[in-house]
């Protein structure tokens, strides 16, 4: 069965990193794959690394960017010439299945469907606005995704999103598989540093693009109250706190206005990374991972500082609230940064039944989202469309 996996972007963020999981586990006596990549970026030496095959053939994503009306139809030309290129490359292949790893892809969907290939739509994302993501041409590509031989959905709620506007009985849940090695730390212990030094320093970690639907600057105010307490001696077992932001900027205004209130607020311990190529290092140094989103698809994030052997604590909106739950983390009211702070505190407080709720994230975790079942159960829908 020979399968080509046609990218939205060459980067490494979630969808990518997913797809990288997906096709490390491959089993190759089944399946030959091969990346469909718009431009050169740092996939592909990710790829190599694993002895993937790709091919670069410039197109652009569907992604439409704010107010550049010039430069979305720009990117509306290229993908119509691309397509030509495309399906010559589909034919001289000669593939069986083409999956689109992301909605925000569309010209492999429309060579496939003009040339009768069958193809998969996986949706990875929302798309709204809340993470500053909206598409070139809604309609268009919504129609390309019900007219796929099948749609995965990577959680409830993403699949519950699109049923109204996609065909309900093509929509197939599939949670993400995770390549487990890649991110579990089974010895990590949280909260070390208080145990065994009692030195009462708690670091946490944010990761994720910076806009305004993930949440930073609820963290940086959350953190902001602790270190008050802090300072007027409100809280015990906390003498400082860290927050590692890692994540490039999805949103310049909000980014500014999150450094705005840093200096405003003259808040120390706030650490942003624009990007952090070895996550799994910096977690071995945090204590507490967080996802302040007010929608995740699934929480891919959320899952790895599970592996990591980190307390979680998360929104309790769609998608995280399908991760976590009273054995696995703590929940609290998106957008309430008070309650994040309290809870933060409760975590510290209780540090002894917060390592145990952290083995449980990782136990669960690993049960829940490995790859070599996901691929399992991936392969059998391969077979169900050709």
């Amino acid at each position: 069965m020979k399968i080509c996996y046609v990218t939205h972007l060459p980067n490494l963020t979630g969808a990518n990193q997913s797809l990288l999981d997906i096709l490390s586990k491959n089993k190759r006596e089944k399946v030959e794959a091969v990346v469909l990549l718009g431009k050169h970026g740092p996939l592909e030496k990710e790829l190599e690394k694993i002895n993937i095959r790709y091919e670069v053939i410039p197109y652009s994503s569907e992604i439409k960017e704010p107010r550049k009306i010039l430069r979305n139809i720009a990117k509306k030309v290229k993908n119509y010439f691309a397509i030509f290129k495309i399906k010559k490359f589909f034919i001289k292949e000669e593939f069986d299945i083409i999956h689109n790893n992301s909605l925000l892809v569309g010209v492999g969907m429309k060579a496939a469907y003009k040339l009768r290939i069958p193809y998969i739509c996986h949706i990875r994302e929302f798309v709204v606005d809340y993470h500053n993501v909206s598409l070139l041409n809604e309609k268009k590509q919504f129609d390309l995704a019900k007219n796929s031989n099948k749609v995965i959905a990577i959680s409830e709620s993403v699949k519950n999103k699109f049923s109204p506007i996609l065909n309900k009985k093509k929509i197939e849940v599939l949670f993400d598989g995770i390549n487990i090695e890649k991110y579990i730390l089974p010895n990590h212990i949280i909260f070390q540093n208080n145990l065994e030094t009692n030195d009462g320093v708690i670091n946490v970690l944010l990761a994720g693009r910076i806009s305004p639907g993930k949440g930073q600057l609820d963290a940086i105010k959350a953190v902001e109250i602790i270190r008050n307490k802090i300072n007027n001696e409100k809280v015990k077992n906390i003498k400082d706190i860290n927050l590692y932001i890692v994540g490039g900027i999805g949103d310049n205004n909000y980014y500014q206005k999150m450094i705005k209130y840093i200096s405003d607020n003259k808040i120390e311990g706030i650490h942003i990374i624009d990007f952090c190529n070895d996550l799994k290092k910096l977690r071995e140094k945090c204590d507490i991972g967080l996802t302040c989103s007010i929608f995740e698809a699934l929480g891919r994030v959320t899952i790895e500082n599970m592996l990591g052997k980190l307390l979680v604590i998360g929104a309790d909106t769609d998608g995280t609230i399908e991760i976590i739950n009273e054995q696995t983390g703590l929940l609290y009211k998106y957008g309430d940064f008070e309650e994040l702070a309290d809870k933060i505190i409760f975590a510290v407080n209780n540090k002894e039944k917060m390592i145990e709720t952290a083995c449980n994230g990782q136990e669960y975790a690993n049960d829940k989202f490995d790859s070599n079942s996901y691929n399992s159960e991936l392969y059998k829908i391969y077979e169900s469309i050709i």
